[in-house]
């Protein structure tokens, strides 16, 4: 979350590594500091970077949510700001294929926090920042993907601490062809204090799942999409 001996968020930075892994033994080799900017962080999503020219080159980048912005790390052009959050910070980030590829991300903000904020990125290279949700309290899950078959991303997202209605759950974010237009609708009502979530086809259909942990409410649950 935060640099050795770093005081609430101020002091060491972050050194964020990546390790060499051998694919015989699966012993973790060298290391290397990919980024050092930042002074806390809290989640981060490895983004397909698409196809490569050489077998070197690496096909990943890196989004990582933290205090003062949301950053982007690749091989190429090492770490670029996506986003200055420094007023607000934010916890969890998943890059979003809504709009276009690579030009979506969708995070919760600030860190623990009370938004959902989907982002689209515009002609001059500037990120547009949209709140589609702000009944959070503890935002502490999201997940993107097609679960619906409509050959564009929608939005999975919890939060773990009673709200203004004082409820817990999960969230489904439906958006238009535009990724204007966005339809909410409701997973688990008040039995899941979401701290994680993942997306996977668990039964084989071709259809994504939701898998959701809840440790206040100390369960596991599968959401079959049927």
């Amino acid at each position: 979350l935060h640099g050795r001996g770093n005081q609430n968020g101020a002091g060491a930075v972050v050194r964020l590594s990546a390790y060499a892994i051998d694919l015989q033994t699966g012993k973790v080799g060298s290391h290397s500091i990919v980024m050092e900017q930042m002074h806390m962080t809290h989640n981060f999503d490895v983004v397909s970077l698409g196809p490569v020219e050489t077998a070197q080159d690496s096909t990943e980048g890196l989004l990582v949510a933290g205090k003062e912005a949301l950053r982007m790390v690749t091989p190429i052009s090492n770490d670029v700001v996506v986003a200055a959050v420094p007023d607000r910070g934010a916890g969890e980030v998943r890059a979003a294929s809504v709009t276009g590829r690579l030009e979506n991300l969708v995070s919760i903000e600030p860190m623990h926090g009370t938004e959902l904020v989907f982002y689209r990125k515009q002609a001059d290279g500037q990120w547009q920042r949209r709140v589609l949700d702000d009944t959070y309290q503890q935002g502490h899950a999201l997940a993107t993907g097609d679960l619906l078959g409509l050959g564009r991303d929608q939005i999975v997202a919890g939060w773990r601490n009673p709200n203004a209605d004082n409820r817990v759950g999960v969230r489904l974010y439906v958006p238009d062809e535009h990724g204007d237009v966005w339809q909410q609708h409701t997973i688990d009502d008040n039995t899941m204090a979401c701290e994680d979530l993942r997306l996977a086809d668990l039964d084989g259909d071709g259809r994504l799942d939701v898998v959701a942990a809840g440790r206040a409410t100390n369960n596991l649950v599968v959401y079959w999409n049927e």
